[in-house]
């Protein structure tokens, strides 16, 4: 445990799974999924079976002769997953890695180098819920606006609460942004970028998003007032585009 990257949270959870180990039951009573090679037997594997060593599989995936070659095995860099797996899929890929590395398949013991858990959407306070009927169905959203307040919401790790009216905020920013982007000219000024990539850059890093989104804000206030030229519209279309990709930088948005 000491020599992965993981929340101490989920350590914690993990470190307690282990003092009071539970029986993994693989077999589940379904008509489809991975067959267990028992002649007759009528279940299937669990599908945690699966997902605790498919990402192997990816890394020789026109091999048609077995898992994977073990010099094209590369342990996961990183791991984006649900805190409500720390102890089933996020035990079990372990505990199936660690099998795999001591009869010789996979040279590494642990799957992951690290492990960040997304924070959970919320409405109105509450889990989203069909029960409740406090479900945001994606489709009545512009993708694009959806994809940058979801980014702007805040950190990464922790979620936050659905708004509307948060929403709308987007909007009006992709709207004078792309209208300050449109007016752009051939003889107008160059302004440098090269502090807000570098701004964006170790934000994506880190996983603070919404650091991304509040930063374009930044520039755009601290620069509009001024006409650029054509090569700034450019590189700024080109790395807003990164997170929004149907942005046009156009008059006519």
């Amino acid at each position: 445990m000491d020599s992965i990257d993981f929340p101490e949270k989920t350590k914690k959870q993990q470190r307690h799974w282990l003092t009071e180990p539970h029986d993994w039951c693989v077999s589940r009573q379904r008509a489809w999924g991975t067959p267990i090679p028992i002649e007759g037997e009528s279940d299937t594997l669990d599908t945690f079976v699966d997902s605790s060593f498919y990402f192997i599989r990816y890394c020789d995936p026109t091999n048609d002769n077995e898992m994977a070659a073990k010099d094209k095995i590369r342990q996961v860099d990183l791991y984006v997953g649900g805190n409500e797996h720390a102890c089933m899929h996020l035990v079990y890929a372990r505990f199936v890695n660690m099998f795999l590395y001591d009869i010789g398949v996979t040279p590494f013991e642990e799957p992951f180098k690290k492990l960040i858990h997304q924070g959970m959407i919320t409405k109105d306070g509450e889990k989203m819920s069909k029960t409740k009927g406090n479900i945001v169905t994606p489709d009545d959203y512009d993708p694009d606006e959806m994809r940058e307040y979801l980014m702007f919401l805040g950190p990464y790790t922790q979620g936050g609460d659905w708004s509307d009216s948060a929403m709308v905020g987007i909007r009006r920013f992709n709207g004078r942004f792309n209208r300050w982007l449109g007016n752009a000219q051939i003889d107008g000024e160059s302004i440098d970028v090269g502090q807000l990539m570098s701004d964006i850059d170790k934000n994506v890093e880190i996983f603070n998003f919404h650091l991304v989104i509040s930063s374009f804000m930044k520039f755009y206030n601290s620069n509009k007032g001024k006409v650029i030229n054509i090569n700034t519209k450019n590189e700024l279309t080109k790395m807003f585009t990164c997170f929004s990709p149907n942005f046009c930088g156009e008059e006519n948005f």
